[in-house]
């Protein structure tokens, strides 16, 4: 092997390497804890392309009023994309909302899963106002709070690589007529800092469950609630805004109040994936 060719080697692992010092130079070192939160000091705007699937398996019994049984079982997948856009006005606060929102549904026959029917339905714009940099709306509508549980989930204090952050949880479940609170957990994880799609990322993980219902005492029938689910999101530390994220939840209902008030088995699963476009 020649001196020469010997030289040209190592100039390139010099130019290597003085390039990967020159670049950790000019990127912001992120150590100790982090405080996660958007960035909406000024006016922007941020579109992420949205996908949501959802399959269901139901099963209905009940006496009808003429003293027949009726049943009746039914599957369901729907996929769902749409484009989401966080608007910023400035002053810390911004507008979320999923715009040409197109949904396709099928049915299925629940005993031999051949197709039966399909349709797509192109759905109204929703938007959520007010939208904290803390990822939490100023809304006390619980399924709006809900939600913002696994979308763009942001611990609420600041963590350090390798830290769980857990906090309470309490939904409505609506059974005969009446609201029965549901109470859970959620844990968020700050994985890591690594780089995602060319930025320096926090990959947030979360847990989700919800098992506790309360029931009155005097309430007759047996009824059972839970919802358990996991989420992966990278949150871009240096410009404070998510880049992607993916969500997967599982749903088991079941209210037996006996044929007279009426039985249901609702089994479902959702996954969301969210892809900031560049």
């Amino acid at each position: 092997m020649s001196r020469r060719f010997l030289s040209t080697i190592a100039l390139v692992a010099w130019v290597a390497v003085l390039g990967s010092a020159a670049g950790c130079k000019n990127s912001p070192k992120f150590e100790g804890p982090q405080l996660m939160r958007w960035d909406f000091s000024e006016a922007s705007t941020r579109s992420y392309a949205f996908e949501q699937r959802s399959e269901s398996y139901s099963v209905m019994a009940m006496m009808m009023p003429d003293g027949t049984p009726m049943a009746d079982t039914s599957q369901y997948k729907t996929i769902s994309t749409a484009d989401l856009r966080v608007i910023s006005a400035g002053g810390g606060t911004a507008n979320m909302t999923l715009e040409g929102m197109s949904m396709r549904a099928f049915q299925y026959n629940p005993h031999t899963g051949v197709l039966m029917d399909s349709m797509t339905e192109d759905m109204d714009p929703i938007t959520v106002e007010n939208l904290a940099e803390t990822g939490k709306p100023d809304s006390t509508d619980q399924q709006t709070q809900q939600l913002f549980d696994y979308l763009f989930p942001l611990p609420v204090d600041q963590l350090s690589v390798g830290e769980t952050e857990e906090r309470g949880l309490e939904v409505p479940f609506n059974t005969l007529g009446s609201v029965l609170p549901v109470g859970g957990t959620v844990k968020t994880t700050f994985t890591e800092i690594t780089q995602h799609q060319n930025r320096t990322c926090a990959r947030l993980d979360t847990e989700l469950l919800l098992d506790r219902v309360d029931l009155p005492q005097d309430m007759p029938g047996e009824y059972l609630f839970k919802r358990s689910g996991t989420s992966t999101f990278y949150f871009d530390l240096q410009k404070r805004e998510f880049v992607s994220g993916e969500v997967s939840i599982t749903s088991t209902v079941i209210m037996d109040a006996g044929m007279e008030n009426g039985i249901f088995n609702i089994e479902s699963t959702d996954t969301f994936t969210l892809q900031l476009a560049e």
